[in-house]
């Protein structure tokens, strides 16, 4: 639907807050995102959760253009990285696609959008319809995700403000729900670079 990728296309020009819940069926919090970003100067700072083997591991991103820090807790204790320190600094420029989490890619959060296979208005700013999640997220198997259920909302200046989704359960899996709220639009984005005591530089980069 035209609408909802233009809704989409708008963010791009924006600065604006960021958050997504994945929830497991049964209600178990499986990811959390939250952060700040200017699209338009490629500038975010964000702090993504994910639970992994019952272990909380947290990713914090800062970034100003090409210049990307991270640092990783697991369960609230930092992770060293190399020689003792706790943040990686890459340029994203001289690294290698496909190796790990480096950006915080918020245009690839809103990948649904690209892939809807149905869609209709439920009242004024208000969509729902279906989307291919298989294909959103570069899955090759995946049958039963060709047709997952989606809600949006766009607001007065045709911009996305809310999308969310849900894959029922299926085989072994509980299913889930994603709700990724955007807000605040025109904040102001500022990065704070981290010392320089406590950055090491990414080893893969060339």
């Amino acid at each position: 639907m035209a609408v909802l990728q233009e809704a989409v296309d708008r963010l791009d020009r924006e600065s604006f807050r960021l958050t997504m819940k994945v929830t497991r069926g049964d209600g178990q919090e499986l990811s959390d995102l939250v952060g700040v970003t200017d699209q338009s100067r490629n500038w975010r700072v964000f702090t993504m959760s994910v639970l992994e083997d019952g272990v909380k591991v947290t990713t914090e991103t800062r970034q100003i253009g090409q210049d990307v820090y991270n640092r990783f807790s697991k369960d609230g204790a930092l992770v060293e990285a190399r020689e003792g320190k706790t943040w990686v600094y890459t340029d994203v420029t001289q690294h290698p696609k496909g190796n790990g989490l480096i950006e915080m890619d918020v245009r690839s959060l809103l990948n649904p959008v690209d892939h809807i296979v149905r869609a209709e208005r439920a009242g004024s700013g208000s969509f729902r319809g279906d989307f291919d999640f298989a294909a959103a997220n570069g899955l090759k198997d995946g049958s039963q995700d060709r047709a997952v259920a989606f809600e949006a909302t766009v607001d007065s200046q045709g911009r996305l403000t809310r999308l969310t989704y849900v894959r029922e359960p299926a085989d072994h899996s509980q299913g889930n729900r994603a709700e990724m709220t955007i807000s605040e639009f025109g904040t102001k984005v500022n990065v704070d670079v981290p010392p320089a005591a406590e950055i090491t530089r990414n080893p893969l980069t060339r």
